[in-house]
């Protein structure tokens, strides 16, 4: 078995040292979504959750996910807003939560810094159906990822 690709002091230095999101990226999603205080979003690889706490005070609820749990444990050291919750699982698992969200009930899918790591047309294909009119799937960059 592998170690997990972010665990340990990785996903620690992830926590201290990526770049976080400054609140007019936060407003942009609002304007281009409308997104209320009944509003529930999905930040999908979410990491330690700097656009997870971003889009808190600003819709209802937040379900920050991501498929390790080092990166998730540094996310609720980090503080957690009270209307956040962190969800383990990856792109690969949207179907699993079809029985708790329903159709159409996401404002909006973000994904912060880790499509390269997802099944795009996975990804698409299922954010579609939890997303509600209006919504949509939000590719977000805090700057040229290192990879390119």
């Amino acid at each position: 078995m592998t170690a997990p690709a972010f665990g340990g002091e990785v996903s620690e230095y992830y926590q201290r040292f990526r770049r976080g999101y400054p609140p007019a990226v936060g407003d942009a999603l609002t304007a281009a979504f409308a997104l209320t205080r009944d509003d529930v979003v999905l930040d999908l690889g979410c990491g330690t959750g700097q656009l997870t706490r971003v889009l808190a005070p600003r819709v209802g609820a937040v379900l920050g996910m991501d498929p390790e749990p080092a990166m998730l444990d540094q996310a609720r050291k980090a503080g957690s807003p009270p209307n956040v919750s962190w969800l383990l699982g990856a792109d690969s698992d949207l179907d699993a939560l079809t029985p708790a969200l329903g159709p159409g009930r996401l404002a909006a899918v973000t994904v912060a810094q880790a499509l390269h790591w997802m099944d795009h047309a996975r990804l698409f294909a299922a954010a579609r159906s939890f997303v509600r009119p209006g919504g949509g799937v939000a590719v977000v960059t805090n700057g040229e990822p290192l990879w390119l």
